[in-house]
Protein backbone atom coordinates (compact mmCIF):
# COMPACT_ATOMS: atom_id res chain seq x y z
CA UNK A 1 0.00 0.00 0.00
CA UNK A 2 1.48 3.25 -0.42
CA UNK A 3 2.14 5.83 1.62
CA UNK A 4 -1.04 8.47 0.77
CA UNK A 5 -3.29 5.00 0.91
CA UNK A 6 -2.37 4.08 4.27
CA UNK A 7 -2.81 7.23 5.66
CA UNK A 8 -5.79 7.57 4.26
CA UNK A 9 -6.83 4.25 6.10
CA UNK A 10 -5.24 5.03 9.06
CA UNK A 11 -7.06 8.63 9.14
CA UNK A 12 -10.08 6.40 8.61
CA UNK A 13 -9.81 4.19 11.75
CA UNK A 14 -9.41 7.51 13.87
CA UNK A 15 -6.00 7.12 14.29
CA UNK A 16 -2.94 10.08 13.57
CA UNK A 17 -0.95 9.16 10.32
CA UNK A 18 2.41 9.97 10.64
CA UNK A 19 5.15 9.01 7.47
CA UNK A 20 8.96 9.48 7.66
CA UNK A 21 10.51 8.34 4.75
CA UNK A 22 14.07 6.96 5.80
CA UNK A 23 16.39 4.80 3.42
CA UNK A 24 19.87 3.21 4.82
CA UNK A 25 21.41 3.62 1.77
CA UNK A 26 21.40 7.66 1.93
CA UNK A 27 23.47 8.92 4.82
CA UNK A 28 22.24 13.00 4.56
CA UNK A 29 18.58 11.86 3.84
CA UNK A 30 18.61 9.42 6.84
CA UNK A 31 20.08 11.99 9.33
CA UNK A 32 17.65 14.71 8.37
CA UNK A 33 14.92 11.14 8.98
CA UNK A 34 16.00 10.52 12.30
CA UNK A 35 16.02 14.30 13.47
CA UNK A 36 12.06 14.08 11.99
CA UNK A 37 11.77 10.53 13.56
CA UNK A 38 12.58 11.97 17.02
CA UNK A 39 10.77 15.06 16.58
CA UNK A 40 7.54 13.54 16.20
CA UNK A 41 8.05 10.93 18.38
CA UNK A 42 8.88 13.51 21.45
CA UNK A 43 5.38 13.88 21.93
CA UNK A 44 3.38 11.74 19.85
CA UNK A 45 -0.35 11.61 19.57
CA UNK A 46 -1.31 8.41 22.12
CA UNK A 47 0.23 4.64 21.48
CA UNK A 48 2.02 4.31 18.50
CA UNK A 49 3.08 1.80 15.93
CA UNK A 50 6.46 2.02 13.89
CA UNK A 51 6.78 0.17 10.82
CA UNK A 52 7.94 0.03 7.46
CA UNK A 53 8.24 -3.32 5.06
CA UNK A 54 10.72 -5.02 6.38
CA UNK A 55 11.05 -3.80 9.98
CA UNK A 56 14.74 -2.87 9.62
CA UNK A 57 14.04 0.84 8.88
CA UNK A 58 11.15 1.27 11.92
CA UNK A 59 13.77 -0.66 14.46
CA UNK A 60 16.72 1.68 13.42
CA UNK A 61 14.55 4.61 14.09
CA UNK A 62 13.47 3.08 17.05
CA UNK A 63 16.33 2.41 18.41
CA UNK A 64 18.21 5.43 18.14
CA UNK A 65 15.18 7.27 19.10
CA UNK A 66 15.21 5.54 22.41
CA UNK A 67 18.99 5.20 22.82
CA UNK A 68 19.33 9.16 22.64
CA UNK A 69 16.76 9.55 24.59
CA UNK A 70 18.36 8.26 27.13
CA UNK A 71 21.53 9.35 26.94
CA UNK A 72 23.46 6.39 25.41
CA UNK A 73 26.28 7.09 22.94
CA UNK A 74 27.17 5.27 20.24
CA UNK A 75 30.02 3.34 22.46
CA UNK A 76 27.42 2.13 24.75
Amino acid sequence: MAPAEEGKAVRACGMTYLHVPFSLGHPARATAAVDEFRRQMSAPPGRTLVHCDTGRRAAALSAIHLGLREGMRSED
